[in-house]
Parts: structure tokens; sequence; C-alpha cells
């Protein structure tokens, strides 16, 4: 019932806690970090596994999308061998869809798949898959169509909507609650400090705090990524993780400019 990962009924905590962890093992990815090659790909192997386990289906797609960036970080500084490298992904990833999706049945009992078989087939039929998410979504238009300047204030929907949880979309929580008005206080530091950490990243100008600006990359990505499905605001350990993110990305720049 609970997935077959992790140690809590919380499957989305768990999920969480261990794309944190893929983030820590790919960030830090010397060799004299983890030891020999070989554990840190084991370490990955396992951290992948696990997520997919959990049955979280935006976790074990961010998870993914971590790997296809770290690879693609990893690989030759030479642009023609990274656009080489994201073909050779995009490929490989669209043959391995396609023969998951023609051969879906045949992994409907599998405790690794079961969760994302099930999830296809009730797309295909036309079936709510968002787990009463497309309820919550629904209350939250409904307010904030009511009070779309100010918002309905911070935390009340679950008070005004009785549902007893919050929306399940960080940036429809913040659109609902805090208004037009506000939202741009939320989204526009959030993607700020995302473009410039990327720009830093593929500059490759940090050499001190690389490690720590990677890091900083992929716990950013895994909030931003979450938010679409996971209550990041509300969940302590997701928003403090995301500081600390900043905080890493802080930590590299000024390395940066004391080299300098």
């Amino acid at each position: 019932e609970f997935g077959f990962s992790g140690f809590s009924p919380q499957t989305a905590t768990t999920a969480y806690l261990l794309l944190i962890c893929q983030s820590v093992v790919m960030a830090f990815k010397e060799q004299g970090f983890w030891g020999k090659r070989q554990v840190r790909i084991l370490l990955l192997a396992l951290l992948v596994l696990s997520i997919f386990l959990t049955g979280k289906r935006m976790a074990a797609a961010i998870s993914i999308v971590l790997l296809v960036l770290y690879v693609y970080i990893s690989s030759s500084r030479n642009a023609h061998i990274k656009i080489i490298v994201l073909s050779l992904l995009a490929i490989g990833s669209y043959f391995i869809i396609q023969f998951f999706l023609e051969n879906s049945q045949q992994y409907s009992d599998s405790v690794f798949l079961r969760r994302f078989v099930t999830s296809y087939y009730s797309a295909s039929g036309g079936d709510d898959i968002s787990s009463g998410r497309n309820v919550l979504y629904q209350k939250a238009l409904f307010y904030f169509e009511q009070e779309p300047i100010f918002g309905i204030g911070a935390n009340n929907y679950s008070k005004i909507s009785g549902m007893g949880t919050a929306i399940h979309n960080t940036y429809l929580q913040v659109l609902c609650e805090e208004g037009i008005l506000r939202f741009p206080l939320f989204i526009i530091p959030l993607v700020l400090i995302f473009i410039k950490t990327i720009k830093e990243v593929l500059n490759n100008r940090i050499v001190i705090g690389r490690s720590f600006l990677l890091l900083s990359l992929f716990l950013q990505i895994v909030f931003i990524l979450y938010s679409f499905t996971g209550n990041t605001i509300i969940n302590y350990s997701n928003f403090v993780l995301y500081f600390m993110g900043v905080g890493f990305f802080t930590y590299a720049i000024s390395s940066k400019y004391q080299k300098q």
C-alpha cells in the first residue's frame, strides 16, 4: 500500500529525501570524495531504484531529469560532444518509453513498474491520475477568482475549502492565497536565482565551490519541479533544503570572487 522503499508510510517524504541524496552524490562527483568511481555509480543506481520503488511518479521524473543533466555536465566541455550526448539520451529515452507503452500490460504486476502502468491505463481511459489533486486545483482556482488581487490569505485554503489539506501545487497555492500582486514576489527570485545558477555552471568559472554550485542547481531543480505536485512551502523539509541550496550558490559565487 505504501510502496516498497523507505522508512515511512509518507512515500512522498521518502522520495524527496532520496532525491536530495541523489543530488549530493552527483554534485560531489570527484573520485576522491566517494572513493572509487564504481562506488559512486552503485550509489546512484541504488538511489534511482529506491526512488522508483516509492511509486511517486513526479519523483521518478525528477530523478531522470537530474541524471540527464548530470551526464550532460559530466561529459566533455566541447559543445558538439554535449549536443551528441543529449541527442543520444533523447533517442534512447524515446525507445525506452515506446517499449514500455507497447509492453505495459506485461508489467502490471511488477513491483517496480506497477504504479506507472496503472497511471498509463488510467490516463488512456480518461480517468483522473492526479490522485485527487484536480479537485484541489479547481477549488483553488475558484477562490482565486473570488480574490484575484490580494488572495484569500496565507494558509487559508485548507481552512476555507474544508479539504483538510493544501493544494499540492505550490505555484497555485501562492497564487490563490497571495493574489497576483504578491505572486511575483515568490516567482521572480525563484527564476532569477535558478537562471544565474545555470549560467555559472555552464560558464565553468567556479573551481573552489563547484561541487556546492552543482548541489545548489540540483536542489533548486528538485524544489521547482516538485512544486508542481507537492506542498513544498508547507513541508519544512522541502523549502529549508531549497534555501540551503541558495546558500550553497552564494558560497560558490563568493569563492569565485575570492579567487579573483
